[in-house]
């Protein structure tokens, strides 16, 4: 994943979720506002597994990792967040 994160003709524009950062549990090593998964607790926990990696020439607004508000259920009734990132040609 490395590779793709610094790949010339790429941009990594990191949408982030401050409910990511408030679902983290207290052995949490990544950035948590970045998560995309909300897995249990016990190993793996909460990851980001999915990238929004655009063309490098394309123009970056808003993005972010839309996570529900806690104590409320998520609305499509699985454990991944979703992600999203508007875009424009320059």
């Amino acid at each position: 994943m490395s590779q793709f994160l610094a790949h010339p003709k790429l941009q990594y524009p990191k949408p982030a979720s401050p409910g990511g950062r408030a679902a983290a549990n207290p052995r949490h090593h990544s950035t948590a506002q970045l998560d995309t998964v909300d897995w249990p607790d016990s190993p793996p926990g909460n990851l980001q597994v999915n990238y929004i990696l655009p063309f490098r020439g394309f123009a970056l607004h808003d993005g972010e990792v839309h996570w529900p508000a806690e104590g409320l259920p998520d609305p499509h009734g699985n454990s991944y967040r979703l992600i999203w990132q508007d875009v424009s040609l320059p």
